[in-house]
């Protein structure tokens, strides 16, 4: 009897360790799912910061992406502007240059033009010149002939005179 009190007490000494042993693996059981369900949360939370994380940087990519495009737009257009402008500045280059070389082919022209009349007048004029020695000396030689001319009737006058003195000389004789 003493012997099954003692197996009795023993054995309920052991089933409360048995209980304090299952409670306490049960209370170690509950903190570890609670730390599982915990990690669980952490890993969902890391999922979904990562996935926001994720669609934030494909955001800025795609922005970036945008912009990058937009100023890859930006510069070929500017390039094309330049480059229009540059012809453009070159196709009014080219024209003034063509109209001062007209206006300077002109100019020589006109120089070559003004050259020729000047050289031609000179020579009309030197021409002038020559005929106006040309009728002074003619003025003058027949000046030279009148006088000579002058001289002949003076000598006929006198001739006729000295006849017309002789003709009544021999009239008056002859009377």
């Amino acid at each position: 009897d003493a012997q099954t009190s003692l197996a009795e007490t023993a054995t309920a000494g052991s089933d409360k360790d048995t209980a304090q042993k299952d409670e306490d693996l049960k209370k170690q059981e509950a903190a570890l799912l609670q730390q599982q369900e915990q990690v669980c949360q952490q890993e969902k939370n890391l999922q979904r910061q990562q996935q926001e994380f994720a669609a934030e940087t494909e955001r800025w990519q795609q922005q970036v992406a945008a912009e990058k495009e937009q100023l890859g737009a930006e510069k070929r257009e500017w390039e094309a502007d330049k480059a229009q402008q540059q012809q453009q500045w070159e196709n009014e280059t080219q024209q003034q240059v063509q109209q001062w070389n007209t206006e300077k082919g002109q100019i020589q022209q006109f120089a070559e033009e003004t050259e020729r009349r000047r050289q031609q007048l000179d020579t009309e004029k030197e021409e002038l010149e020559t005929i106006k020695m040309q009728l002074k000396q003619q003025e003058l030689a027949l000046l030279e002939h009148e006088a000579r001319l002058v001289k002949k009737e003076q000598a006929l006058v006198e001739e006729w005179a000295i006849l017309g003195r002789q003709q009544e000389d021999t009239q008056a004789l002859e009377k």
